[in-house]
């Protein structure tokens, strides 16, 4: 059986680190190890390791689909895929709904007047902006931002008691 020197892989080695003791692994090892890699982890390898890495993967059936990666992968790029380095801008553009800007998600409480305003923590934020779920005065209304300006979720403990804000 094929076996690979750990110290040849730095980021199969650091992976490895702490959940064994041996210097080499087999093939089976060594894709449980890479299961566990991050994108981080992806950006650090080598071109070696990286053939490596896809090489295992290539052999590595897909759950539920009954063949290999690389059949998927062929038929990825078949499709025509692209990886972009900024991925955010890609989604946008899939999106295709010019309003989805990042902002704010605001409520307002018939009860008390109170507005609730909620930003999403991968928001770009006010210094005093309250992360996560925002309540009115009076505890009424809670807003929860979904992220992007005029989107989220309300929870209310009285029905029409609140006025959501349209910051367009």
């Amino acid at each position: 059986m094929m076996t690979y020197l750990l110290s040849d892989y730095p980021v199969l080695a650091r992976l490895a680190a702490g959940r064994t003791t041996a210097t080499r692994l087999d093939v089976r090892a060594c894709r449980r190890l890479y299961a566990l890699a991050t994108a981080a982890d992806l950006g650090a390898m080598g071109p070696e390791e990286r053939g490596l890495y896809d090489s295992l993967a290539a052999s590595e059936p897909v759950p539920g689909s009954g063949g290999p990666i690389a059949a998927l992968q062929a038929q990825v790029r078949a499709d025509g895929f692209r990886r972009m380095a900024d991925e955010k801008a890609f989604m946008d553009d899939l999106s295709g709904e010019p309003d989805m800007v990042p902002g704010p998600f605001r409520v307002k409480c018939l009860l008390c007047g109170d507005v609730a305003e909620s930003w999403h923590r991968d928001c770009p934020a006010p210094a005093k902006a309250r992360i996560g779920v925002a309540s009115c005065a009076c505890g009424n209304v809670s807003a929860d931002s979904m992220g992007f300006l005029g989107y989220g979720r309300i929870l209310s403990r009285q029905p029409d008691s609140f006025e959501v804000l349209d910051l367009t």
